[in-house]
């Protein structure tokens, strides 16, 4: 994945590969290690209530996954909250496919998945390369 600063917004993107055909939830994680991957990043102390609320920060839309188990993923987020040096040294996770049931629903107003995301499927940390005016 990048992260490009599009005048004060950033953009996350990512292409994957070898994937499970089907929705996949994607997460910032406060970790900087994968084999603690608890706390979902969260400046704001939004909790997941019920559709239409405010989510987490680190709670990103799912990743669609084509039936050739590829997927493209882009997303522009709020400017200075998911600034490089905010999110830097934190891990992005991937976890297993979604299967809808009675823990997992749809917010219509934004899209987002609210509900047990699944096991890791994978995990990487996020390194910033970058000088800090980027």
């Amino acid at each position: 994945m990048t992260i490009r600063d599009m005048d004060g917004f950033y953009r996350l993107q990512g292409h994957f590969s070898g994937l499970e055909y089907g929705e996949h939830p994607i997460h910032i994680h406060l970790a900087k290690h994968c084999d603690n991957t608890i706390e979902i990043f969260n400046p704001l102390n939004e909790t997941m209530r019920c559709p239409g609320s405010p989510y987490m920060i680190g709670h990103l839309h799912a990743l669609v996954v084509g039936r050739n188990g590829r997927a493209v993923f882009q997303l522009d987020k709020l400017g200075q909250i998911l600034h490089p040096f905010n999110i830097s040294g934190r891990t992005v996770v991937i976890h297993d496919k979604l299967k809808f049931g009675a823990a997992v629903n749809r917010d219509d107003a934004t899209g987002m998945i609210i509900g047990y995301p699944g096991k890791i499927l994978s995990c990487a940390q996020i390194i910033v390369n970058c000088k800090p005016s980027c």
